[in-house]
């Protein structure tokens, strides 16, 4: 029975000249895609750190491997939300999402954040890994076609106000019209009889 080894197992412990040449291919996905893609041991330490993760912050990937957030000096409170739910992952096995801010060196982002954990041999939790989408414009987008709904309803609101205003004020032209016709005719009647 051949065993099968995970891309995540490759990089870790790579068996061979297949395994590492697997683990080359699923690192030139990961550096490509645009996500961040980060790894981290039971201890919440840096594991590995795709290439664009490292771009968000500004440093380099390498700096990041065997560090803890708060050892490289990143914002105290950023730090304990990561590593609560990077915790949370750890000791409940079962993954998490959630949308993270980051606020780095005056550019706001905002990411749509997986966390997964990773498994060894035995089905043991071993670490997580995280998968970060920047959804910072399409948020913008979903908040741009919000306020256009919005001002859309509002349009169709007073739209439908005028409508009924102007047919308020046909009708009460109709009535006086009608009015003063049938009073005229009341009157024409009236000479004609006497």
């Amino acid at each position: 029975m051949s065993e099968t080894i995970s891309p995540a197992a490759s990089i870790a412990n790579p068996a061979g000249a297949d395994a590492r040449a697997e683990g080359e291919h699923f690192l030139a996905l990961i550096d490509n895609i645009g996500d961040i893609v980060a790894r981290f041991d039971r201890n919440c330490r840096y594991l590995y750190l795709s290439p664009s993760g490292a771009h968000y912050i500004g440093r380099e990937a390498h700096s990041f491997i065997g560090r803890t957030h708060a050892e490289l000096g990143l914002p105290p409170e950023e730090c304990e939300r990561w590593d609560s739910v990077i915790r949370r992952v750890l000791q409940s096995g079962v993954e998490e999402e959630q949308e993270l801010p980051l606020d780095y060196g005056g550019n706001h982002r905002l990411f749509h954040w997986r966390v997964v954990p990773e498994l060894d041999e035995q089905g043991a939790v071993k670490g997580v890994v995280t998968v970060a989408r920047d959804i910072t414009e399409s948020r913008h987008a979903e908040l741009r076609l919000a306020a256009y709904s919005t001002r859309m309803q509002e349009m169709a609101r007073r739209l439908v106000q005028a409508h009924e205003t102007e047919r308020h004020n046909i009708a009460g032209a109709l009535h006086d019209l009608l009015g003063q016709n049938l009073t005229a005719l009341g009157i024409n009647i009236d000479i004609v009889r006497s």
